[in-house]
């Protein structure tokens, strides 16, 4: 995926995962993503609740690709990932030294 100049690429991992944390933000169940030449659509069903119940609402979003661009900014803030870049090697995700080798699915040395 290029980034909205058309010079560089974006990775999808960073761009799903900033659009992951829109969707849950919004509530959205049921959620469609496709990539299209303007940017990026999203469908999903919201529900709230009401005095009868629930109601469910069909919402869709187009991410353009200047969206995709600052949602990505606003991720590797989050995160304290600057510009896509990753985090400095001496600290590890949970804050384990670079020097200890992480082990077992979660890192637990197991």
């Amino acid at each position: 995926m290029l980034n909205y100049t058309g010079t560089g690429r974006v990775d999808y991992e960073d761009v799903l995962r900033a659009i992951g944390h829109f969707i849950d933000e919004h509530n959205f169940k049921e959620v469609c993503i496709i990539e299209l030449e303007e940017g990026i659509l999203v469908r999903g069903l919201v529900y709230t609740s009401n005095r009868q119940g629930f109601r469910t609402i069909s919402e869709a979003y187009l991410f353009t690709n200047e969206d995709i661009d600052h949602i990505l900014e606003e991720a590797y803030q989050r995160r304290g990932k600057p510009h896509g870049k990753a985090v400095p090697s001496g600290e590890g995700a949970a804050g384990q030294n670079a020097a200890t080798p992480r082990r077992g699915l979660f890192g637990n040395g197991k």
